[in-house]
């Protein structure tokens, strides 16, 4: 679970092993339009209404990683691949 608020994302920082699927749960618990927008890995922009749960599928790159942000691109989050 992923919080958008006062701190932008938090965690901002979510590891997984190379090519394994995570859900992560994104809840904004803030006003404002920053944080009322995601933008994916893959460059879709979703919607974060506040107090509302919101499910976004993403898969752990290879190697190295992929980043996450608000629609203004204020704040970021990383979904980093950690060799075990």
């Amino acid at each position: 679970e992923i919080e958008a608020g006062q701190e932008g994302y938090v965690p901002d920082r979510i590891p997984g092993k190379p090519g394994e699927k995570l859900k992560l749960k994104f809840t904004r618990t803030v006003d404002g339009e920053c944080l009322a927008e995601l933008k994916t890995p893959d460059g879709k922009k979703v919607m974060l209404p506040k107090g509302e749960p919101v499910e976004i599928a993403v898969t752990v790159p290879e190697d190295g990683e992929v980043k996450f942000a608000c629609g203004m691109d204020m704040f970021f989050g990383v979904i980093v691949a950690e060799k075990s």
